[in-house]
């Protein structure tokens, strides 16, 4: 196969679709009870934006796409979906734990570099 075939092969519409979805439902994550209030237009356009562009995604992918790069048959069997809840399940996880150690270094402050080094190595990575 030619590098020209290959390339023309890849479905840009689905990656396009599925890569600025989960952006802006992240952006809005990440923004939400920090940099803004849950409740207000920065965080919920982006999510539910980004929501709905999961959903359309979805869609073109399962009606439109003549090569699709999400493979739906793998949610057909039980250990496809359960692979997928523990996928999504584990970047929780540790997102949530890498925020949580973060900010408790930041608010806690350490006289000394030692105590500092001991409390971070008990905190952990998620990992």
């Amino acid at each position: 196969m030619k590098i020209v075939d290959a390339l023309l092969s890849v479905d840009w519409i689905g990656s396009a679709l599925m890569l600025i979805s989960s952006t802006s439902f992240l952006v809005g994550m990440s923004w939400g009870g920090n940099k803004y209030q849950w409740k207000s237009a920065a965080v919920l356009i982006p999510m539910f934006g980004g929501l709905a562009g999961l959903i359309v995604t979805v869609l073109y992918e399962r009606y439109s796409a003549t090569n699709p790069f999400l493979r739906l048959t793998i949610f057909k069997t039980w250990s496809g979906k359960l692979v997928s809840i523990c996928t999504l399940l584990q970047g929780y996880l540790v997102s949530v734990l890498r925020a949580t150690r973060s900010r408790l270094l930041r608010l806690t402050e350490f006289p000394t570099a030692v105590r500092n080094d001991l409390l971070s190595s008990h905190i952990p990575d998620g990992l």
